[in-house]
């Protein structure tokens, strides 16, 4: 597992036993992190990409954007890495020797988002009123299509793609379904108090994501249907992206994270971390969930199928 840690350092940790691997420092806090072909991609509010070995922990190079990166996750597919950064812009990087591919320009953008990539397409957001969902070339850079409901949309969330599909919810709490093709709307559902920050995750044909007023929203990607609410219990949990595994849902936000039926939203668990300074984003891997945060901000290991953390 690798993860950021305070004081600009990025940490590889054994998923065993929680011991540290190694630790490197990064210029500035990391705003999010991919590991791909034995290199960890580190993206960082000093607005440099770090890339580093892995195994060992030593940077093999670094790339500036020229602004810095808070919300955007590096992505790395077919040999090349894609970033946004607050220079209003989206880079591709070589994934081997950190040159420069292209970049394309997110107008009136502020935090650009986590970029996702398919079928050769870059999907991004600009985290402003009116910057919309941006379709770009993976090759070329060359833009494909820009979607926008009006001037006023604002789109803080990474987008989600599947089959065929962008996934996407805006600050009026609007969760909208894109064809990934042609940038047009399939279906929007009003949910919530927005969707400001929650990316969705989709599997099996539903879409799950957080509203700002504490719920967890299950919809159906064929027709936008809310299938289920679960009341998280904190608004910071917009923040975060669920994930879902084993026919599980598991997210949450302020003192609790929760595990959830997929299919029927009921809670099969809670786990306690303490104060509501919120959970991360989580990882399940081998039946135990990874999730950073709570009262005490450390990383958490949980059973998977009963939420009792593991030591």
């Amino acid at each position: 597992m690798y993860t950021g840690v305070g004081g600009g350092t990025l940490q590889a940790v054994v998923a065993g036993d929680g011991g540290r691997k190694w630790a490197s420092p990064i210029g500035g806090s990391t705003a999010g992190v991919t590991l791909a072909g034995g290199k960890v991609y580190a993206a960082s509010t000093d607005g440099r990409l770090y890339v580093i070995d892995a195994a060992t922990g030593s940077v093999q190079w670094t790339y500036g954007t020229g602004g810095a990166i808070f919300a955007s996750r590096p992505t790395v597919v077919n040999g090349v890495v894609y970033v946004g950064s607050r220079d209003k812009s989206l880079h591709a990087i070589d994934a081997v020797s950190g040159a420069r591919k292209w970049t394309y320009a997110i107008s009136g953008s502020l935090d650009p988002t986590s970029p996702a990539v398919a079928d050769g397409v870059v999907f991004i957001t600009g985290g402003m009123p009116g910057t919309g969902v941006h379709a770009v070339h993976a090759a070329t850079g060359a833009g494909k299509w820009v979607y926008r409901t009006d001037e006023w949309q604002q789109i803080d969330a990474a987008v989600a793609v599947a089959d065929g599909v962008v996934y996407v919810g805006d600050g009026e709490g609007r969760f909208q379904a894109i064809d990934a093709a042609g940038g047009t709307k399939k279906w929007e559902t009003l949910v919530g108090d927005g969707v400001l920050f929650s990316s969705a995750a989709v599997a099996d044909g539903v879409a799950y994501a957080y509203g700002r007023n504490g719920n967890l929203y299950a919809m159906s990607t064929a027709t936008g249907v809310v299938k289920w609410t679960a009341s998280v219990g904190y608004r910071m949990a917009s923040e975060f992206t669920p994930a879902v595994a084993d026919g599980m849902v598991f997210g949450g936000g302020g003192s609790e994270f929760h595990a959830m039926d997929a299919v029927t939203g009921t809670k099969k668990w809670t786990f306690s971390g303490g104060d509501e300074t919120g959970f991360s984003s989580p990882v399940v891997v081998d039946a135990v969930v990874y999730v950073g945060g709570g009262g005490d901000r450390s990383l958490h290991a949980l059973d998977a199928a009963t939420g009792k953390e593991l030591t």
